[in-house]
Formats: C-alpha cells, structure tokens, sequence
C-alpha cells in the first residue's frame, strides 16, 4: 500500500514517519518542482530521506490533469459558504500579522491565489509563499491530496489531527467527482 503525506512539504522526524517508511511500500509528499530543482530548501531529515529513496515526490502541477476544473470546484465550494467566508475574511484581516497557514505557489495555478487574494483570504509574502487564511489553507490541501491520491492510487496519511478531523461533506462531492473526470 502507498501514502501520500500532506499537508507539509517536509515529512517531519517523528515516530509517525519511522513508522510510515517501515510499514507501507511507498510514501510520498506534495513537493512543488522547485524543490526538486534547489534541494537546499528542503529541511535536513528530508533531504536525507529523498536521498535515501524513502520518499517520493509528487509535483501536484506536474501529477494533475484537468487543473482548472479541478481549481474551479474548490472556488465553488469557498464561495457557496457566503457566512462561512465572511467569518474567515475576518478572521484572516485580524489575525494577519501572526503565525498564518503558508502555502507555496508551486502546488496551484497562479490564478486560484489571485481568486483567494480577490477575497480576502490570501496575501502574498514573499519568495513564492502566501499567507493563506488558516481554515481555507486546510481545506484546499486536503483538497489537493485527495484529489492526487484518488488519481495516483495512494492513501492519504498525515500525522496532523485537525487535517483528519472534519471533511466538509461539499468536498467529499468534489473530490469524487473530480477522481472520476481525472480518471
């Protein structure tokens, strides 16, 4: 069996990764190309384990056919929760300044950050990484792995709880309808 691990970049150095490399064929991480171009931005555990082959990475950009339909179900399921969107423009316009949800510009198409952007719950930091609204950050990688995972035969795995917590039953509609149109 292989998993995919989300929602970091690197697999940390825990007993859930120990475990991950002993138990299943194959373990892999959403890991935009630039990576894989300049290793030093990976942390050192992971570098080790990319060099030692216990880690493949999957470049979402590269592994996903039918992008923009794929990034159209997500903006429909940000914009359908009209109360739920406007809690998280609050909450992101107020909280702005600490600690957000940082997602690189190579695991999606330049214009669903310009969308995010547009509605207030994204901003541009700097050297590829936008600031992205806490909630909204967790939905779209969740997103964004199930949908790799349905398309490449893995199973999601993270060692993180509030990504395995509550799936928003409109997601669980697009990422099974978009498995079948990417199929």
């Amino acid at each position: 069996m292989n998993i995919l691990y989300y929602p970091e970049i690197n697999i940390p150095r825990t007993e859930w990764a120990i475990r991950a490399f002993l138990y299943y064929d194959e373990v892999a991480a959403i890991v935009p190309y630039k990576y894989n171009m300049e290793p030093n931005s990976y942390e050192p555990f992971m570098r080790e384990v990319l060099v030692n082959e216990l880690v493949t990475p999957i470049d979402p950009m590269m592994n996903l056919r039918h992008q923009e339909q794929i990034q159209k179900f997500f903006q429909q399921y940000v914009i359908s929760h009209r109360r739920s969107l406007e809690q998280r423009k609050g909450f992101f316009h107020r909280t702005r300044n600490l600690k957000g949800a940082k997602l690189h510009e190579g695991k999606f198409s330049h214009s669903l950050y310009c969308f995010l952007e547009e509605l207030g719950l994204a901003k541009y930091d700097k050297n590829g990484w936008y600031d992205v609204e806490p909630h909204t950050a967790n939905d779209l990688m969740y997103y964004l792995a199930s949908v790799l995972a349905n398309t490449m035969d893995y199973r999601l795995s993270t060692d993180q709880m509030s990504y395995s917590l509550f799936i928003p039953p409109n997601m669980k509609f697009a990422i099974r309808t978009t498995g079948e149109i990417a199929s």
